[in-house]
Order: C-alpha cells, then sequence, then structure tokens
C-alpha cells in the first residue's frame, strides 16, 4: 500500500520578502485570516475587547502588525499552505490554513527588530488608543507586564535564552489534521539543536493537551486578568534537551 501523496506545504513565510514580494503580501495577508479564523472563539481576544469580540478589521490589523513586525527575523512566521510540495506558490491562490509568529533567542526584547516595525507597531498602537483604548491597555500593557513577569519567574537569567511562541493557530476547517505540530516542528528542532527551552502562554484551556504532547509543562495559571479573577492564562515551558 502506497502512501498518499502530502497535501500540505511547509513554507517559511519572510523567506520571500525580497525573492517575490507579491506572493509575500498574498502568504501574509492569507496568515492574517487563518489566525482571525482560528481565534474566532478565544477568551483572550473577547477579554482584551471588554467581553465581545473585536471586530474582524481590528483583529487583523493585530495580526497583520505582528507578522510584519517580524519580518525581518529569520523564519519567524512560518507556515502550512493548502497544496502540494510539487504544486508552484502562486500570490493569486495561495491559502495559509495554518501557521506560527514566533521569536529566536535574542529577540524577545523591548528593541524592535528593524526601524520598519517600529514605526509600524507605533502606527498601530496611536489607531488603537482612539479607535479601542482598552484593546492598548488589556493587549499589549497589561498582558506584556504579565508575560515579562512569568519569563522572569520561570526562566530567571535565561529569559532572553530562548524561542518565544507568540501565537500559533490552524485554520477552521483544517483542524484535527496535525498542522500544528507539523508548523511547530520547526521551532522544537531548532531549539533542541540549540539546547533552548520554548516558552508560551495558553488562554484556552483547550490547548493544553496539544502542548503537552509536544513537551511543554504547565508552571502556572495566572488569574488575574480582571477584578474577577476569571480569565485563566496559563504559563508553559519546554525544557532545554541537550544538543
Amino acid at each position: 500500500m502506497t502512501e498518499s501523496a502530502p497535501r500540505y506545504t511547509f513554507v517559511d513565510v519572510h523567506s520571500y520578502r525580497n525573492e517575490d514580494p507579491k506572493l509575500h503580501q498574498a502568504l501574509v495577508e492569507s496568515a492574517v485570516e487563518c489566525f482571525r479564523l482560528a481565534f474566532n472563539d478565544d477568551p483572550f481576544l473577547k477579554w482584551i475587547h471588554g467581553g465581545a469580540l473585536p471586530s474582524p478589521k481590528l483583529v487583523d490589523e493585530y495580526y497583520r502588525t505582528w507578522i510584519l513586525y517580524t519580518q525581518s527575523i529569520p523564519r519567524s512566521v512560518c507556515a502550512m499552505v493548502n497544496q502540494p510540495p510539487d504544486v508552484p506558490l502562486d500570490a493569486s491562490s495561495v491559502e495559509v490554513v495554518a501557521a506560527i509568529i514566533s521569536f529566536p533567542p535574542g529577540y524577545h526584547a523591548e528593541v524592535p527588530p528593524s526601524i520598519g516595525a517600529a514605526f509600524g507597531f507605533l502606527g498601530f498602537i496611536v489607531q488603537s488608543l482612539f479607535r479601542d483604548p482598552v484593546v492598548v491597555k488589556r493587549a499589549l500593557i497589561e498582558t506584556g507586564r504579565l508575560t515579562d513577569k512569568a519569563l522572569s519567574k520561570n526562566l530567571g537569567k535565561s529569559k532572553d535564552k530562548l524561542y518565544f511562541v507568540h501565537s500559533i493557530g490552524t485554520k477552521t476547517g483544517h483542524q484535527g489534521a496535525g498542522l500544528g505540530n507539523k508548523v511547530l516542528a520547526d521551532l522544537l528542532d531548532r531549539a533542541d539543536k540549540d539546547g533552548l527551552p520554548c516558552f508560551l502562554t495558553s488562554s484556552s484551556a483547550k490547548n493544553l493537551s496539544f502542548y503537552r504532547r509536544l513537551g511543554f509543562e504547565e508552571r502556572e495559571v495566572i488569574m488575574h486578568f480582571d477584578k474577577e479573577k476569571t480569565k485563566p492564562y496559563t504559563v508553559m515551558v519546554r525544557p532545554a534537551t541537550k544538543p
């Protein structure tokens, strides 16, 4: 019995930035849509918007800003596209069905990776302050503070020597096909070769078993996202392995 041909293709999104700008833009926009659909029910998005889902436009701008923020960082945005590896990528039809935004060692810091990234991020903050200041306060300020505190508590002096998973999602209709495993495998392989830990936070309890299967351990559950302390924010670490 022969194995079926691969249906999906792994891509490093920003590798096309200079090679094929049109394809790069198409991949970015498709990844933005993928994240929006993947997190459509996520309690974190509801929390940052004060209890209701923010507009699709605001969600798109949030993920687009982060994707473009990382475009000078190698292998920071990787994806699975819905076509076999032997089919050339076409900007007019490419579809991202799973994606990850991550930061390799040394990049998860307060200093932006490029001038363009700094201006793009600042623009998002200014626009959001006028349209939805709650999002800026909760998504950037409060979440950033909690994340930095968790990094220091769980990794101490090694908090800058790690692989940081910012976002990972699989598009509705493609979940259950193991695409999350595949899109995360590249980062985990690099972390293992470098002998470094991986760090992430999860706002959805239903995703915890997925991360456990990949070697992540639950380190703490933060319950003070609001006055009622009802929004769990699980800190997970995948310990370093010897290279």
